[in-house]
């Protein structure tokens, strides 16, 4: 299971291997499914972190996270 989100939080994509419902269950694939929202939801934030400390040379602005 893989989940794309952009640098707002928003889920763009969720991509599902076929076999994988037939192999493991819908419980197991539904509880993957929100794994990888969160994972790729806690990448988002990082990259968006990193790019903001790049623009404001590390300095914490009021407002910026």
């Amino acid at each position: 299971v893989k989940a794309v989100v952009n640098g707002a939080g928003d889920l763009l994509r969720v991509e599902i291997d076929p076999t994988l419902v037939e192999q493991e269950g819908l419980t197991l694939v539904q509880d993957l499914i929100v794994a990888a929202v969160n994972a790729a939801t806690t990448k988002s934030k990082q990259m968006v972190e990193v790019e903001v400390e790049k623009v404001t040379g590390g300095m914490k602005l009021p407002g910026t996270l």
